[in-house]
This record gives structure tokens, sequence and C-alpha cells, in this order.
């Protein structure tokens, strides 16, 4: 079974493996101030993600836009030129725009089989999430092996975002309204915990200290009951100090650090830590 897949970019992958397991990201767009629009996909396979992450940084009344249907349509019909099936992974929780643009896009495309995967990963879990499961695609030969693994690594991965900023909440993830007039130096650091596909905030405080010993608390409960194979990081601004934290806890695994995608660092506002385990 030749399959290709599709991940919108706020699922974190590195470049280097997209032709090894046949991946396609499909783009957003930014809005700058001025309202002209600029495209994160450069080509069917390249992304300027860092370039629009600094023009982010610096206009703070740019928006950034979910890929159209049209956007998925296009790829799905070049996709059905080579491939026999096409597994298109999404987050309703993260990014419901994004998901239902690809159900869409789905009906309007006959020339290929399209599956929506849904996961509920964010940020390093989501590259955690897609590294099993693009293994499990490549030599997968029925759909439904693929979607009871997407399940299964769903639900078993542990990861944890400590971010300055009060965003994660069980409908999702957003950006509330009473922070807007706080300075940075305000906000406190929370703590969010993603386990059994759901996402919860366990902890609040001005320093990250008390979080991080939250976090080896729960990782060493965690290795009581699953001996952990392969840790997955990433982060941007001061948050990223916090990795030197953890490096140390998990000596003998393989470690893959990331880069933020545009909508971590859009929502996240540029500060936070992730790290997911399996």
């Amino acid at each position: 079974m030749e399959t290709a897949i599709v991940i919108d970019s706020s699922i974190q992958f590195p470049a280097k493996w997209y032709d090894l397991y046949h991946i396609y990201p499909i783009g957003y767009v930014v809005r700058d101030s001025d309202g002209n629009k600029h495209l994160e996909r450069e080509t069917i396979t390249a992304l300027k993600t860092e370039e629009l992450r600094e023009l982010l940084i610096k206009d703070k009344n740019a928006e950034l836009l979910a890929p159209s249907v049209k956007d998925f349509v296009e790829l799905y019909t070049f996709l059905s030129e080579n491939f026999e099936h096409v597994i298109s992974v999404h987050s309703s929780l993260f990014t419901p725009a994004v998901f239902e643009n690809a159900i869409l896009a789905k009906k309007l495309v006959s020339e290929v089989t399209i599956d929506i995967i849904d996961t509920h990963t964010f940020a390093a879990a989501s590259s955690l999430f897609m590294d099993y499961l693009s293994h499990t695609t490549l030599a997968a030969q029925k759909i439904n092996d693929i979607r009871k693994a997407a399940i299964s690594y769903d639900k078993y991965i542990q990861a944890f975002i400590i971010a300055k900023n009060d965003l994660l909440n069980i409908v999702g993830i957003r950006k509330t309204t009473w922070l807007t007039g706080l300075t940075v130096a305000f906000r406190p650091n929370v703590l969010y915990n993603y386990y059994q596909s759901q996402w919860k905030e366990l902890a609040r405080s001005r320093s990250t200290k008390r979080l991080i010993n939250e976090i080896n608390t729960r990782i060493n409960l965690f290795e009581k009951v699953k001996e952990p194979v392969k840790v997955y990081m990433c982060g941007e601004g001061e948050s990223l100090k916090l990795k030197e934290s953890f490096i140390g806890l998990f000596e003998g695994l393989k470690i893959v650090e990331v880069e933020p995608s545009l909508v971590s660092s859009y929502l996240l506002n540029h500060d936070f830590f992730s790290i997911a385990i399996f």
C-alpha cells in the first residue's frame, strides 16, 4: 500500500525525515499588520517556518491563518498521482479549523483514498506521535492497523509544557483576554500535562523550580509503569534554558530536539519548553 502522510505544520517533525516517510506538510499563512499574506510553504516539502516565526515576534498584530480547503484539495490531488492512499493527521482540539478544512477537502477529492487521523498531541508530543505513526504507516498493510496504532500512540504519550501563559484548557488552546494587559514579567509559569489523550493544568508558579520538581515526580511514576524508549524536546525563548534540567534524566535514551512550529510559537507567546516521552 503506497501511502502518503499529510500533516499541517503545527505537528513538529524533523524535515530530514519527510522523504523517508513520504510526509507532506501543509503550511500556515501569516497576515501581517499591513494586511500582507506570507505563505509558510515554499515548495511541496519545504517550509520557511523560522522566517515567519521571526515575523510573528516582530509584528505583534500579525495573525496566523489556517491552510484553506483549497490548499488541502490541491495537495491531495497532487498526491493522488503517485499514491494509493493518503493519511492526513491533524488536531480537532488545538487546530480545529485545519481539521475541519481537511475533512471538507476530503469530500472534494475522489482520485485517492483519504483518511483523517485526529490527535490531541501538541508541541514535542506531536513530534513523538508522528515518529511512531510514520513507522507504522510505512509498514502497515491495512488502514485499520494505522488507525489502531494512532489511538494507541495518542493514549500512551506522556508530555509536559511549561509556558508563561494561560492557554491550555480542556476545550483546547486559545488566547485569553485577561492576559493581554499584563506584561510577561507578571504572568505565571503554568505547567500542563498530557496523558491518556487529555491535557490538564497541573500547577502555577512564579518560579520554574517547583514545576520542574513536579515533572520529575511524574516522570518517576511513569517509569514505574513503562520503560521509556524515546524523548522529544522543543522550546523557545527563556524557557529553552530548562532543557538542561531534563537531559540528565534520560541518560541512554534517544533524545530528539525539534524546532517549534508556527502554531506553538504563536499560541505560547514564544516562551515555552515542551517535553514528551514514550
